[in-house]
């Protein structure tokens, strides 16, 4: 994700809790939420006017639906707003925002700007991922031979230090193809139980219930899609296709996973992350039009 596109995601998680706030003013929120809240204030204010008023109508939309599906308005007194940060996604959490109605439920919202990405991660920690512990024996192998490929990655590239100097050809056949191919293999091979399957899909689209907030300004529409209690899955096979992993769960679902560096600069541990998107995924779907 660009840095751009980060800012203007913070931004929008802003004014949805600044609107919350006016429509619920006994509201409270956490000390991290205001913390985040001041810094992401910066971000909001730095945006174009148009763009700001965008956000805010996107905002007062998104605060509609709530108030319909769940009636926020009677809990005014007995609600508390968190934010999460980059910290809680490492541990299955996607949501940006929580607001906790009357200590009885949750409503986790994952905010999205003009994209559907589900996660952004590093390869070299696959084994992990699949729900191995670290220095298990697959997360030694799987690791060794990671190693092995950036090895010859960086023997093969004379000394370049960027990214950019770099042909694709060369970036595609000494580093992406091979590391593709390698996390294809091991979900293969060692990902193929019911609970190593699942413990993968939970680890890319999150472990919690929440709903996903699309906002696509450009088309003024908000796509809300329901990642409640969804059904459990049993299996996944992996293919390698040039810079992709695309991964085929048992309830249908695709998600691909595409490899690029994450850095210009090219160090002895090559800095790369996929960008995992869903191809396919069937899950309630509302859209709501500005």
């Amino acid at each position: 994700m660009s840095n751009l596109s980060n800012q203007q995601g913070r931004a929008l998680e802003y004014v949805i809790v600044q609107v919350l706030q006016n429509h619920l003013p006994q509201v409270n929120l956490t000390l991290t939420a205001l913390t985040i809240q001041k810094k992401d204030e910066l971000h909001y204010r730095e945006l174009k006017k148009d763009l700001q008023i965008s956000f805010s109508r996107c905002a007062e939309k998104i605060y509609e639906w709530l108030e319909n599906e769940f009636t926020l308005s009677k809990y005014y007194n007995q609600i508390s707003i968190d934010r999460f940060t980059d910290r809680h996604g490492t541990k299955g959490v996607v949501a940006d925002i929580q607001i906790e109605l009357k200590k009885l439920k949750n409503i986790n919202l994952s905010i999205k700007h003009h994209h559907n990405a589900v996660k952004h991660h590093r390869p070299a920690r696959t084994a992990g991922q699949c729900g191995y512990n670290k220095n298990s024996e697959q997360d030694i192998t799987f690791r060794h031979q990671y190693k092995s490929i950036t090895n010859n990655f960086i023997f093969n590239i004379d000394g370049c230090n960027e990214f950019k100097k770099l042909d694709d050809t060369t970036k595609l056949e000494l580093l992406y193809e091979p590391i593709c191919k390698l996390v294809s293999s091991f979900i293969n091979i060692h990902c193929q139980t019911s609970d190593k399957a699942e413990l993968l899909l939970k680890f890319l689209i999150g472990n919690t219930n929440y709903y996903k907030f699309i906002y696509m300004s450009n088309k003024k529409q908000i796509i809300i899609q329901n990642f409640e209690n969804l059904s459990s899955i049993t299996s996944v096979k992996a293919e390698s296709e040039n810079q992709y992993v695309i991964l085929t769960f048992s309830n249908n679902w695709i998600i691909k996973m595409r490899l690029h560096n994450a850095a210009t600069i090219i160090r002895k541990n090559p800095d790369v992350k996929f960008d995992a998107k869903p191809d396919n995924i069937d899950v309630p779907e509302v859209i709501l039009s500005m």
